[in-house]
């Protein structure tokens, strides 16, 4: 018998007296291709495209090598007894679920197991996610590290304080301007700043003033903590002329990385965090 819906003989049995064909059936798509394919934004014009694959229809023919196969109730020959009841069903009337052929009725109950049992799980997957969550944010245990990271280096006798300062204006290099032409003619004049600890390097939001859209620029600056326990910028530069801005902000979201600036810090001092 040929496939009913391609007509092939190429099949393969599913079971007594069902079959599955295999025959190749080539299937039409329609695509869009560029009328002038140089041009970025050529017109489309329509163009069928065709794949061949499998038919992979599913049918039933009894055959003169078949012994007596109890029917479906619908008169069909019966591919398998359903798993539950132990009825008798057609390829039509049952199908496999969960590694089982199962009717028509207990295959859609089974069906609606196998959803719920799936939702219940995501539902507890997502009710752990959010509890660790909860746990690690609720505890607020980075703020509460931080702070007691701070304290340490603060209350510590081994604390490396460094000095810093910062430009406020420029004078003469030399009483006579013609030396000038022989060197720099005017010098940085520096104003002391709260000297801090360094912690190692963060991020830092420097207003923009180039020709960008963006508002700010960020740039990698090594840090410090002042006895006030505020983290601040250290002095950078050439030798002899290090200093640091007063402006810029120290970026937003580094709550984890300065927790372990501090810590660092105070393992390279020997203390106990």
């Amino acid at each position: 018998m040929a496939c009913p819906a391609c007509g092939g003989s190429d099949r393969v049995a599913i079971a007594l007296g069902y079959w599955r064909c295999n025959s190749p059936v080539g299937r039409t798509t329609i695509i869009g291709v560029p009328i002038n394919p140089a041009a970025p934004n050529s017109v489309l014009r329509p163009h069928q495209q065709i794949h061949y694959g499998p038919c992979g229809f599913e049918y039933q023919e009894a055959t003169s090598a078949m012994p007596e196969v109890p029917a479906c109730k619908c008169g069909m020959f019966s591919v398998g007894s359903c798993t539950r009841c132990k009825k008798y069903v057609c390829g039509t009337h049952g199908r496999l679920v969960s590694g089982m052929f199962l009717c028509k009725e207990h295959a859609e109950a089974e069906e609606q197991q196998v959803r719920a049992r799936q939702d219940q799980e995501a539902a507890a997957r997502a009710a752990a996610a959010r509890a660790s969550s909860v746990v690690k944010l609720g505890q607020g245990e980075i703020p509460q590290k931080i702070a007691r990271l701070k304290k340490l280096l603060l209350e510590s006798d081994k604390a490396p304080w460094e000095e810093r300062r910062t430009p406020k204006g420029y004078r003469t290099n030399h009483a006579n301007p013609f030396r000038a032409f022989f060197g720099r003619s005017t010098v940085t004049v520096y104003a002391p700043l709260e000297p801090a600890i360094p912690i190692g390097v963060l991020s830092w939001d420097f207003p923009n003033s180039g020709d960008t859209v963006f508002d700010t620029v960020t740039g990698e600056v090594r840090s410090g903590l002042t006895a006030a326990g505020i983290v601040v910028k250290m002095n950078y530069g050439y030798p002899g002329e290090e200093s640091t801005s007063n402006g810029g902000a120290l970026s937003s979201g580094q709550q984890e990385l300065i927790a372990e600036r501090l810590e660092q810090a105070a393992r390279k001092l020997g203390l106990r965090v």
